[in-house]
């Protein structure tokens, strides 16, 4: 009988260890999914203003719903972020 006791405490440590796994893996989906959808965004905004005249006005999404008044100088550079307080230029696809 002590023996399946103490099977039985096995297998229930590990559900909770599956458990946490689980928990674990659905949060990193959830930071996965919001950097898809930032980037989906980011790639919406600049399908949309790359063919903007230069000087072209607009609302720039900066995020959390929130817009700022802009001036595309040059929407057919774009700079990017590449870690370490960097940015790279690059010219916008066609």
């Amino acid at each position: 009988m002590l023996g399946n006791d103490n099977e039985l405490q096995k297998y229930l440590l590990q559900i909770e260890q599956y458990k946490e796994q689980i928990n674990a893996l659905e949060e990193q989906q959830e930071l996965i999914d919001a950097a898809i959808s930032d980037y989906n965004k980011a790639k919406i905004t600049l399908n949309k203003i790359k063919d903007s005249e230069k000087n072209t006005e607009m609302l720039l999404p900066i995020g959390g719903r929130t817009f700022i008044n802009a001036k595309a100088i040059d929407p057919s550079k774009v700079l990017f972020d590449i870690g370490s307080g960097l940015v790279a230029e690059k010219k916008s696809e066609s």
